[in-house]
């Protein structure tokens, strides 16, 4: 019996391995009822670690290495897990596979981070890049030269503006992209083959055009917004100048009482002139 017949949570009696019967591996028998699990599986799958019941397709089988077999046995009065292996490097392989899976996916996720960025090494600005930039203190803790190059190129971006500051900026990127190649493995990935990229017209033609598609949509926004600014300024004002019209409207109709109005109002003017002589 190998792994593919149990990893799965159930019994599989499918391209099983035939021995004859010894006694010499009367330990590694098993029996249908049988609890078994597998302690090794495939990278990336939760295959290992799984346990099921051994169908009666036959009526003998033999553990192979890298299985498990569960027995319950009743020692003075307590019941004892024995888990009998095929041999302790069923164990130890065990131990090795979660060592090289927790690996392999440390190298896929700064394989990502590195071809983000090589794809994107036309436009360091590009949301992509900038992402993926963000995530190399998280994805290459452990790996310090990628860090140091990482800060010198995040330190050249927040020099005072210069005519050698896009350069350096670039100088440092390309830096940045070699170092991570070494780091990931890709020994052969050089300073010069990362200079060259592939940026046709028509796709700069394209961003270009984007981007000032963007700016006369802003400029069109910020305009609607200043004209119904100024359209309800203008608004206050007719308004105020509609109330002034209904006052002369009132005034023309009936102008003795604002005549009497004129007349009150100058002596309250003249008595209080006369009040602060007193004074």
């Amino acid at each position: 019996m190998r792994i593919g017949n149990i990893n799965s949570g159930f019994f599989k009696p499918v391209n099983l391995v035939y021995w004859e019967d010894d006694n010499t591996l009367n330990r590694y028998k098993m029996y249908p009822g049988d609890l078994v699990m597998s302690l090794t599986g495939t990278v990336g799958k939760d295959d290992y670690g799984n346990v099921c019941i051994l169908g009666n397709d036959y009526d003998v089988y033999y553990l192979n290495q890298r299985n498990a077999k569960l027995e319950l046995q009743d020692i003075m009065g307590e019941s004892t897990l024995v888990i009998v292996t095929a041999l302790c490097s069923g164990l130890v392989a065990t131990f090795v596979t979660i060592l090289w899976q927790r690996k392999a996916q440390q190298l896929f996720e700064k394989r990502k981070i590195f071809t983000i960025l090589m794809s994107k090494r036309y436009d360091i600005a590009a949301e992509e890049s900038v992402e993926a930039l963000n995530m190399i203190d998280v994805v290459f803790y452990s790996s310090k030269g990628v860090r140091e190059a990482w800060n010198a190129f995040n330190d050249a971006t927040n020099l005072p503006d210069s005519n050698t500051k896009s350069q350096t900026i670039s100088d440092k990127h390309l830096r940045l992209l070699e170092v991570i190649a070494k780091d990931i493995g890709y020994k052969d990935i050089h300073w010069d083959n990362i200079k060259q990229y592939y940026y046709p017209v028509g796709l700069s033609t394209k961003k270009q055009d984007e981007t000032v598609l963007r700016r006369v949509q802003i400029d069109a926004a910020l305009a609607q917004i200043k004209e119904g600014q100024e359209h309800k300024e203008t608004a206050q004002t007719d308004t105020q100048t509609t109330l002034n019209n209904q006052m002369l409207l009132k005034v023309l109709e009936n102008p003795d009482s604002f005549i009497k109005l004129i007349d009150a109002a100058e002596k309250a003017q003249n008595l209080g002139k006369s009040t602060r002589q007193k004074r």
